[in-house]
């Protein structure tokens, strides 16, 4: 089982953590190419930790780093946290303009808050992925 942790310096991630990491980075990715669809499969990106609330606000706080960290790289053209998955932010910014960056990470920190309000994390995960989309 993975541990809570905080991925605020990239170089603090330990093996576990980096599982947890690339399981954030294969449902972005998975999103990214399938969108709406991806409601279908979603459930097996958090079957491991849907019982620890905690662990749902990590995902949801690495999603929040993955795509401040794709708005970085529109502007400046570097990354902070993602450094090893650069090709993914690239190809993610040059798909999505900026309106529709800010608009998923307002949707993701939304749902961060309603994942604290003890909000139902089936329904949760469903109404995120669709609410990227608009």
């Amino acid at each position: 089982m993975f541990t809570v942790f905080k991925i605020t310096n990239p170089s603090n991630i330990n093996d576990e953590n980096k599982k947890f990491i690339n399981n954030v980075v294969n449902f972005i990715e998975k999103y990214e190419s399938e969108g709406r669809k991806l409601i279908l499969t979603a459930r097996n990106y958090f079957i491991d930790y849907v019982d620890d609330k905690n662990l749902i606000i990590n995902f949801f706080e690495c999603l929040i780093l993955f795509y401040r960290d794709v708005i970085e790289y529109k502007i400046n053209k570097k990354t902070n946290y993602y450094n090893d998955y650069e090709q993914l932010v690239i190809k993610v910014s040059k798909k999505a303009d900026m309106g529709n960056l800010i608009n998923k990470l307002n949707k993701i920190i939304e749902a961060e808050l309603y994942i604290k309000s003890n909000a139902n994390i089936n329904l949760l995960i469903d109404s995120l992925i669709i609410s990227m989309e608009e």
